[in-house]
């Protein structure tokens, strides 16, 4: 039987650090978004008006095995006022991916069944919204089991993570692609080198990290302006926490910033992270003006090269389906969330408006 303990403030969480490191490295997660560093970076940014709670497992012998790093958000759905549990950090403000509970394998399924257990029997939230999970880890099959019979609960697709399984050369990888797409390679590489003096690199100065990060900003808004998109990355918010992020994270080894230049302009951006030995990446910014020389197409496959020169067994391109990805990636993880009502007169409330709305989506398809 496992004993569970809970974190409710900010000052008892920065206080969990060692162990919370500690925890993540002998479970063999490997996703950066579960780190300490992105998460009090999170909270220290977001974390306004949402209420910490992380619940820890421990063992008979009172060694910490699992965590559920969890949280209650303040929500208003379809008119009704709500408390959301949610995994922390996830949501619109980043859009973190690869979330979940962090066990010992030896204890995964006993934690998660002690975690819906505990739920039922507190009251502090009315819907539960347990998002940006991979499909295939065998969560979603077991959570059926524990929630089938005491709560009425949904699954929804929440969007696909294309990404490539690194060989251990470049030249290894260009093979994998199809000739079209090694010639443009090649052609484009060729056309910019006769331009102008051309090249691309990692930025490695941290005295002047907050000046790439902000020819990223840069880039990436021009380019969703172009496109006429809106979202969280046109935010100050958004970008206050990539600064900070970029800044522990390169001071950890684990940040990827790469820039593509010509005649010393910055023409592209790739923001990524390296942590372990896979490489996530999270954004990019091009310069319409260069449209022609592909800045896009040669600043990936620069950063492609230079993960598996670094010795990454795996490059993520993260939630999104964009034609782009699929140039480089033939695999790809579905993300998935649960949707789990409470017992609670508010729950209840939105769970027949929700269902009730997706039941008046589908008859109108049908039409």
């Amino acid at each position: 039987v496992l004993t569970l303990k809970v974190i409710s403030t900010y000052d008892k969480f920065l206080d969990f650090r060692r162990q919370w490191d500690d925890l993540l490295a002998r479970s063999g997660n490997e996703c950066v978004f579960l780190t300490w560093e992105w998460t009090k970076t999170w909270l220290d940014v977001f974390g306004d008006g949402k209420q910490v709670h992380i619940v820890l497992g421990y063992s008979p012998d009172n060694i910490l095995v699992a965590m559920a790093p969890m949280m209650v958000r303040k929500v208003s759905r379809f008119g009704v006022s709500l408390n959301r549990l949610e995994f922390l950090g996830s949501g619109h403000e980043v859009t973190p991916d690869h979330l979940g509970l962090v066990t010992l394998d030896a204890y995964k399924q006993r934690f998660e069944f002690e975690f819906f257990r505990y739920l039922e029997r507190v009251v502090l939230w009315d819907v539960a919204l347990l998002r940006d999970m991979r499909e295939d880890t065998g969560f979603i099959e077991r959570a059926a089991g524990y929630l089938d019979g005491s709560y009425t609960w949904a699954l929804r697709a929440n969007g696909v993570c294309p990404y490539i399984e690194l060989p251990r050369s470049w030249d290894e990888y260009l093979a994998t692609l199809s000739p079209n797409n090694r010639y443009n390679i090649g052609r484009k590489e060729r056309a910019i080198s006769k331009k102008s003096p051309a090249g691309f690199e990692l930025w490695k100065d941290a005295g002047t990290l907050s000046q790439g990060m902000r020819a990223l900003q840069e880039l990436h808004r021009q380019r969703m302006s172009d496109k006429k998109r809106d979202g969280a990355s046109l935010e100050e918010d958004f970008w206050c926490f990539h600064q900070r992020i970029a800044h522990e994270f390169h001071e950890k080894g684990w940040l990827l910033l790469g820039v593509l230049r010509m005649n010393g302009r910055i023409v592209a951006c790739q923001y990524a992270f390296h942590y372990k030995d896979r490489v996530f990446f999270y954004q990019s910014g091009i310069d319409r003006s260069f449209n022609k020389y592909s800045p896009g197409l040669l600043s990936t496959a620069h950063m492609i090269r230079e993960s598996i020169n670094a010795g990454a067994v795996e490059y993520d391109f993260l939630r999104g389906s964009e034609a782009y990805k699929f140039h480089w990636a033939k695999a790809q993880r579905k993300n998935t969330e649960i949707i789990i009502w409470n017992n609670t007169f508010k729950a209840m409330l939105h769970r027949t408006l929700f269902f009730s709305k997706k039941w008046i989506r589908t008859i109108f398809v049908s039409l």
